[in-house]
């Protein structure tokens, strides 16, 4: 397995494992004269860790483009890794809030904490090994083909004019099915 692989999936079961423990162990909200308790973290944790996931993977996607040093993809994982356990932690010993005179318990910790971490861990997978679209398309404008070998036109890449007034022509790709008849 590829470590940007292995690295990614650390980093997703990371996640998921903090938000079943919030889930399970974080202290309930509790209201009402009734003093009715309600689970926040098992009603919105998964939402949290959905996005922190998916910010995990639009980054293994990403960089499939250029190559991301191996480096990069294990500090991503550990660093997502201590930062969800740094939020199961917070969400289940943090002190509540108690407001009231019925005491109503508010989770503070429990309802922010997941929040921030899924920004961090977007930041993070952006910043670590995602590639911005400036960077691609310069490794791409370097590739050049080998000697002898046509240059490989890409479809509706305008090609250079020799003529220099006329504007350029878009050229079919290699895949192009040629002229569609009009139905």
């Amino acid at each position: 397995m590829e470590p940007r692989y292995r690295w990614s999936l650390v980093a997703v079961v990371a996640i998921w494992l903090s938000v079943l423990v919030t889930s399970l162990f974080a202290p309930d909200f509790v209201s009402g004269s009734q003093q009715e308790h309600i689970t926040v973290a098992a009603i919105a944790n998964w939402l949290w860790g959905a996005i922190a996931t998916v910010g995990i993977l639009r980054a293994l996607r990403t960089a499939r483009t250029v190559d991301v040093r191996d480096g990069a993809w294990i500090t991503l994982g550990l660093a997502v890794a201590v930062l969800w356990l740094v939020v199961a932690v917070v969400s289940i010993f943090a002190p509540v809030v108690e407001t009231g005179s019925d005491p109503t318990q508010i989770p503070l910790a429990a309802l922010l904490s997941p929040i921030v971490a899924t920004l961090f861990t977007r930041y993070l997978a952006e910043f670590l090994v995602e590639v911005p679209v400036a960077e691609t398309k310069k490794a791409k404008a370097e590739t050049k083909p080998e000697a002898g070998e046509p240059p490989v036109q890409r479809r509706f890449e305008p090609q250079e004019d020799p003529g220099g007034g006329a504007p350029p022509e878009w050229a079919p790709g290699e895949n192009d099915p040629g002229p569609q008849p009009d139905a």
